[in-house]
C-alpha cells in the first residue's frame, strides 16, 4: 500500500546520518582515534522484533546492519547490507544477551530505528517489555513502534536487494506517511505519552509482514493489552485519519451533480492542511460530541463535462461537506464497534470536564459507543489552478 500524498520528498535525512556514523568510524581507525569504536568491532542493530514463543517466553529477532560477513550459526545474509539473529529468553536483555553470545561482536543497539511487536506480545507482555526498552540507557526514546499479526520476526525474513537495511527502509517510509498524518507518528516517547493518559491508548503503526515496508492501518491498544486493527487504505479511509486528527496533503474523490447540466460529475481535491478538534456540548442530559473540521484544499482535476463557474464551485463545496462528514461518521460507527475507545473520547472530556467526565462515566461507563455526535464541516476551496481532466 502506497501512501497517496503530494509533492513527496525522498526523507533521506536519517540514512545519510548513518552513512556519515559509519564513515566517522572508519576514518577513526585510519586516524587511530581513541575516542570513536571501530565500527568493524560492533554489530549496529538497527531494527527489533519481539514474539512470544512460550509462556512469559520471549524471541527476539534482530535486523543488523553488515559491514562484512554475517556471524553466528543463526545470521541469514541479505546481500550485503544486513544480516538477521535471534535469541531468546525470559526477557528483551536476556534475548539480547543470548544474541551476543552467538556473534563475536559487541551488539550495539544505540542506532536501533525500529521495533515490531507481534500482536500475541502485545496482549501478553506489553508493559514488561515497554518498562525494559525505557530502562535501556543504549536504546533511544525516537525508535518507531510497530505490530503485525503473527509473528513479528516474519518481517525480516523478506528477501530483499535494496541499498540499506530493511528496518532503515521502512521506518523512513513510515515517517513518509507521518507527514501526511500524526496518527502514524509512533516514536516510542509518544506511545508512552499517550498510553500513560487518563483512559489513554497507544498506538503502532500496523506493517504487512510479507514485504516490511507496507502500511495496513494502526493498532490501538489499551493498557489492559486489548487490541483493536484499524485498517487505512488511502483515499478510501481518509475519514479515519480526520476523525483522529490533522492531516497534510491528502487527495479526495468526490462525485457532485453539476446544478447547470444536472449530469454527474467526479473531483479531485488535494486537501494541503486540515484540521480537526472535539468539543463537548450538555444539554437536556444530552451529551453530544461535536466535531469541528476545517481544510484548506484546492482542485487538482475534474471531469471534462463541466465548465468550472462559480456555480459548479458552490456545487462542489456542498457536495465535499457532505462526504467529508459522511466519511468521518462511517470512520466512527466503525470504531464504536471495538472495546476499546479508539476515539480517546473519555481522555478528551476528561481533560475539557472533569465534572462532566464523572458525571456521565459514572451513569454509562460506555457511554463513548452511544453518545450523540454532530459536525461542523467547513471546507474551503481554493479557486484556480483548476486542472479540467479526468481524475481517473
Amino acid at each position: 500500500m502506497k501512501c497517496v500524498i503530494f509533492h513527496e520528498k525522498c526523507a533521506s535525512f536519517s540514512l545519510a546520518m548513518e552513512s556519515v556514523i559509519l564513515q566517522k568510524a572508519r576514518v577513526s581507525g585510519i586516524s587511530g582515534c581513541g575516542d570513536y569504536n571501530e565500527i568493524d568491532d560492533l554489530n549496529v542493530v538497527v531494527g527489533l522484533a519481539i514474539d512470544e514463543v512460550g509462556h512469559h517466553r520471549l524471541r527476539v529477532t534482530c535486523d543488523v546492519m553488515n559491514p562484512g560477513e554475517p556471524q553466528g550459526e543463526e545470521g541469514a545474509a541479505f546481500g550485503n547490507k544486513d544480516f538477521v539473529v535471534s535469541g531468546e529468553g525470559d526477557s528483551v536483555s536476556s534475548a539480547l544477551q543470548d544474541i551476543q553470545r552467538k556473534v563475536s561482536k559487541r551488539v550495539y543497539l544505540s542506532h536501533n530505528a525500529l521495533v515490531v511487536f507481534s500482536d500475541r506480545v502485545v496482549s501478553s507482555q506489553l508493559a514488561s517489555i515497554l518498562d525494559e526498552l525505557d530502562r535501556n540507557r543504549e536504546m533511544r526514546l525516537n525508535q518507531i513502534l510497530a505490530v503485525v499479526k503473527g509473528d513479528a520476526d516474519r518481517i525480516w525474513g523478506v528477501s530483499k536487494h535494496g541499498s540499506a537495511p530493511l528496518a532503515v527502509e521502512t521506518r523512513e517510509m513510515i515517517q513518509q506517511w507521518a507527514k501526511c498524518s500524526s496518527v502514524f507518528a509512533t516514536e516510542q516517547f509518544r506511545f508512552l505519552r499517550d498510553i500513560n493518559e487518563p483512559y489513554g491508548v497507544g498506538r503502532f503503526v500496523w506493517l504487512n509482514p510479507g514485504d516490511g515496508i507496507s502500511i495496513e492501518g494502526i493498532g490501538l491498544v489499551d493498557r489492559e493489552g486489548r487490541m483493536m486493527w484499524c485498517p487505512i487504505h488511502l483515499p478510501a479511509d481518509v475519514g479515519v485519519l480526520w476523525v483522529m486528527g490533522n492531516t497534510h496533503n491528502v487527495l479526495q474523490r468526490v462525485p457532485f451533480l453539476d446544478p447547470t447540466t444536472h449530469v454527474r460529475g467526479f473531483v479531485n481535491l488535494h486537501w494541503t492542511t486540515t484540521n480537526t478538534k472535539l468539543e463537548w456540548m450538555n444539554s437536556n442530559h444530552v451529551l453530544t460530541m461535536r466535531i469541528k473540521w476545517r481544510g484548506i484544499g484546492n482542485i487538482e482535476a475534474m471531469t471534462v463535462e463541466h465548465e468550472p463557474d462559480q456555480t459548479i464551485y458552490r456545487s462542489i463545496e456542498s457536495e465535499v461537506a457532505r462526504a467529508i462528514e459522511h466519511e468521518m461518521m462511517q470512520a466512527i460507527e466503525r470504531m464504536r464497534e471495538s472495546d476499546i475507545d479508539g476515539l480517546e473520547m473519555r481522555t478528551n472530556l476528561y481533560r475539557t470536564s472533569p465534572e462532566m467526565f464523572r458525571r456521565v462515566e459514572h451513569t454509562n461507563p460506555n457511554w463513548w459507543k452511544t453518545c450523540a455526535i454532530s459536525f461542523d464541516v467547513r471546507p474551503h476551496i481554493v479557486h484556480g489552478g483548476l486542472a479540467t481532466n479526468s481524475p481517473g
